[in-house]
């Protein structure tokens, strides 16, 4: 049985990659290894004997000490950093671990000190920190908002959720939300009703790494964004946005005008209960396309029964149909009263997709679980086979000497004895810790089924053939019992060890834990780099100044520009591209910027490109500090596309305000118009038709007269209820007695048909209209008696009239449930507001105004105003 010698043992306590040295009560150096020696630059000789605290630093001296009689006064484990002397070459930052070192007795005689190389890990950590804190200034100082997320999937891979990593100061001004109180939790816990929108469309950018840009609505914080979403990291998204809401609420205010003047249809196929096609929109060409119909034309027989069934049963029915290459959901709503249905579509070829793509995937996993399963059943029964013959070799390598317990029971470099088939044969308690199990659990057990690795195994075996040493710098390993702990890095050495036959016999792995050096590297590199890509890959310009010359810029400013290189615009003055009107202002705000020290906010200027060209752009501006120096950080963008859309907006806005005006006037017309011939021509036939059969109805008699009857009683109905269409269409009595008389009878009306009591109140001051503004006020008023009764539920109403000056004021007040009037501020009213917004742009139009004061549960109160015809009033008075 093959035995491990004293000088073996000694070997490999050299081999150490770290500083060992044994000291006794007095503090001298008794035992030192050969790493040792060489940190202090000096012979080992040399060294013993030597009071220790001559290789310290003599301001960290009492750091040692401090430690060291901890030490003997606890018997435990101390560990510190210092910096020690090296000769001829200065000095160097170490850690250094101080252990106990007990005597036959249990008396602690000597300490252990493990020392420790760590000034390369000191320098790296410093300058990464400056280059991180430069480019993390740069980032807190962007105009546009900014976070990084990580996307969380649910069990089929689909993203559900997504967690805030980190947000800029932009960030919580454009959405209200501090970065204290979101770091760290997910949106559906920070913002629970967020729209699935938003995690389905940074969940794409996310998994497929494919950057999108896109305006969005957020329902729960009431604004819009444009958004730049990417992804730098795997499972990770950062989005780029700027608060757009005015922009869309000017948009959404041409929609609602343009809206206005015509019909905006709701459903995208209608079909009449025989099946008849009667209405579809543009997209649903694409189904009649594949049924071959037309409008006016029937539905494929296939579609009759849902169609009848949906009506029959009044619930709607859910069917699909592929067209081409998509595949549609088709909802078939029934409309039972008016005898229709209408159909609505959903494009649902990805989901589709999705499904076929999971069951197939599903399919494959399962073959692959059962070659796995066969696979391991073969490995498991290898395994057994091998521990049976590996047990006998448990007892070999047994004696071990004085220096050799100390070694293995002090040290803090995990140490391990492998044989040439790599074998555990002896490991120390620091490997055991380090790989999280007891000592005992390695006995009679191979190093690479506990740990496979292909890549190390190839170079263990290439150790064993060529008889050379191996060593490996910061090598990644990740512990397949342990995944937990994630990436781990180790500086490790393979030393073989050679029998009388020059073969291999023994192999000595020593390894050391760099995993914290190594995880603040890449920490702060790709800190680094997270930060460079952002200010250098932004859609926003960004350039910094130092003394007025730019020192700075990222691509979208150089693009910005027309410079080919960055080296056009590096080193070239500010005033080089500010135009002379913009002069005064940049010198004012950089003159701010210097005394106050304060962020100047965004401002529109004009800039000459590298080309001639002249540019809008919107800039802001803040101090910073670039490579030392004061600097000023300046971001903008070219805004002469929003500047032309702005124009653009207000023209629109001024046309289809003037074409809603015509087209008010001339329904008006038309509506009298109708109104009089209802009244002239078909009442008075259906008058004069009942005046004759009740003269005929006294000639006949029997069953004659009772039909007769029957039939004057429908012409009376019909001529009461064409003398109401008449008035509906358009009042006569507004423009026979009077707008203030046709109001007082509207609310009379209103009072007896509806129910509800009506009170009506008019200063006695003369109110001169113009018929289009008498037609307004009234069909105005009408309306908000509608809604006083229809949707508030109010058992009373008021009305007066007032005048002052050359105003009137029409105020219609109720008590009932009222409601929250910030809600007509919004785009996304629908046709619930589009009641009073018709009343306040037709009252707008013509120079007047509509105020409403309402509150849930208080009632509401409505104020019309609108200019009077003073010309008018003049002439009449002259």
């Amino acid at each position: 049985m093959a035995q491990l010698e004293l000088d073996n043992f000694s070997f490999f306590f050299d081999l150490a990659p770290v500083g060992f040295f044994i000291l006794d009560k007095k503090n001298c150096i008794a035992q030192v290894n050969l790493a040792g020696a060489s940190m202090i630059g000096t012979k080992r000789d040399s060294l013993i004997r030597t009071p220790f605290h001559l290789c310290i630093n003599s301001k960290d001296k009492n750091i040692f000490y401090k430690n060291r009689r901890e030490v003997f006064q606890t018997s435990s484990r101390r560990q510190c950093n210092l910096r020690m002397i090296r000769k001829r070459k200065g000095e160097f930052f170490a850690e250094l671990i101080i252990d106990p070192v007990t005597g036959s007795k249990g008396q602690i005689s000597r300490c252990c000190v493990t020392v420790i190389d760590i000034s390369a890990l000191q320098y790296d950590q410093e300058h990464l920190k400056q280059s991180e804190e430069k480019y993390r200034r740069l980032f807190n100082t962007m105009t546009e908002g900014f976070a990084l997320h990580e996307i969380i999937c649910d069990k089929k891979g689909r993203p559900c959720d997504y967690r805030f990593l980190e947000v800029n100061h932009a960030f919580e001004t454009f959405t209200g939300l501090k970065a204290k109180n979101i770091v760290g939790k997910t949106v559906r816990e920070v913002i629970p009703k967020v729209e699935q929108f938003w995690i389905e469309e940074y969940g794409k950018v996310a998994l497929t790494g494919k950057s999108k840009n896109f305006d969005g609505f957020s329902m729960p914080l009431g604004k819009y964004y444009e958004v730049f979403a990417y992804s730098p990291a795997p499972m990770q998204f950062a989005v780029i946005f700027m608060d757009i809401t005015e922009r869309k609420q000017a948009e959404d205010e041409i929609n609602n005008l343009a809206r206005f003047p015509r019909e905006n249809p709701f459903p995208v196929l209608r079909i009449k209960n025989d099946g008849t096609i009667l209405y579809c929109n543009t997209p649903g060409q694409e189904l009649l396309k594949e049924w071959q119909r037309e409008v006016g034309q029937q539905v494929p027989n296939n579609w009759i029964n849902p169609i009848l069934n949906s009506i029959r049963y009044s619930r709607q029915i859910t069917e699909q149909i592929k067209c081409g290459q998509n595949i549609f959901s088709i909802v078939i709503t029934p409309v039972p009263d008016a005898g229709y249905v209408n159909l609505y579509g959903r494009d649902i070829t990805v989901q589709e997709q999705i499904k076929e793509e999971l069951r197939k995937a599903r399919d494959e996993l399962d073959v692959k679980v059962h070659q796995r399963t066969t696979e391991l059943a073969r490995t498991i029964a290898i395994l057994k086979k091998e521990i049976k013959e590996r047990i006998a070799a448990e007892t070999k390598l047994r004696e071990r000497t004085k220096v050799l317990d100390a070694f293995f029971a002090y040290t803090i470099t995990p140490l391990v004895i492998l044989d040439r088939e790599f074998n555990f044969i002896r490991v120390n308690k620091a490997y055991a810790d380090s790989c999280q199990k007891e000592i005992h659990e390695f006995e009679g057990h191979n190093h690479f089924v506990f740990f496979p690795h292909e890549e190390n195994e190839k170079i263990f075996r290439q150790v064993v053939i060529t008889k050379q040493p191996f060593q490996a710098f910061a090598k990644p390993f990740v512990y397949p019992d342990h995944p937990e702990l994630g990436v781990t890095y180790w500086d490790w050495t393979l030393v073989p060890i050679l029998d009388r036959d020059e073969q291999v016999e023994f192999m000595v792995f020593s390894l050391l834990d760099v995993t914290k050096r190594k995880r603040a590297e890449l920490a702060l590199i790709e800190s680094e780099e997270k930060y460079r890509s952002l200010v250098e890959f932004s859609p926003e310009s960004v350039c910094v100044l130092v003394e007025e010359k730019i020192v700075f810029v990222n691509t979208s400013a150089r693009k910005l520009l027309k410079a080919e290189k960055n080296e056009e615009v590096i080193g070239k003055s500010l005033w080089d591209f500010i135009y002379p009107d913009s002069s005064e202002i940049m010198q004012r705000d950089l003159k701010f910027l210097h005394e106050k020290n304060r962020r100047i906010l965004p401002r529109e200027v004009k800039i000459v490109l590298l080309d001639g060209s002249l540019v809008e752009i919107e800039t802001s501006a803040t101090s910073v500090i670039h490579q030392g120096k004061e600097g000023v950080l300046i971001m903008f963008h070219d805004i002469t596309e929003r500047k032309k859309a702005e124009d653009e907006i207000r023209r629109n806005q001024l046309e289809l305000r003037a074409m809603s005006a015509r087209i008010q006037l001339a329904e008006e017309q038309e509506r009298r118009r109708i109104a009089q011939d209802l009244h002239d021509s078909v009442g008075q036939i259906l008058a004069f038709s009942g005046r004759e059969l009740k003269h005929l109805q006294k000639s006949v008699s029997g069953a004659a007269a009772k039909t007769i009857e029957e039939i004057a009683s429908q012409l009376d109905l019909a001529v009461t209820q064409t003398r109401t269409l008449s008035f509906d269409l358009s009042p006569s009595i507004l423009y026979d007695l009077g707008f203030e008389v046709a109001i007082e009878d509207l609310v009379d009306r209103t009072s007896r048909t509806r129910g509800i009591r009506c009170s009506f109140k008019n200063c006695i001051e003369p109110k001169p209209l113009t018929d289009e503004v008498k037609v307004l006020l009234y069909r105005s008023v009408r309306e908000l008696l509608i809604n006083a009764f229809k949707h508030a539920q109010a058992s009373l109403v008021k009305v007066s009239l007032l005048r002052s000056n050359s105003d009137i004021y029409i105020t219609v007040e109720d008590d009932g449930c009222g409601f929250d009037v910030s809600i007509l501020n919004t785009s996304s009213t629908g046709r619930k507001g589009f009641g009073i917004f018709n009343i306040r742009e037709r009252l707008n139009h013509i120079g007047g105004k509509l105020n409403i004061e309402s509150a849930e549960g208080r009632g509401t109160k409505a104020v019309l105003t609108a200019p009077l015809d003073v010309e008018k009033e003049n002439k009449s008075g002259s």
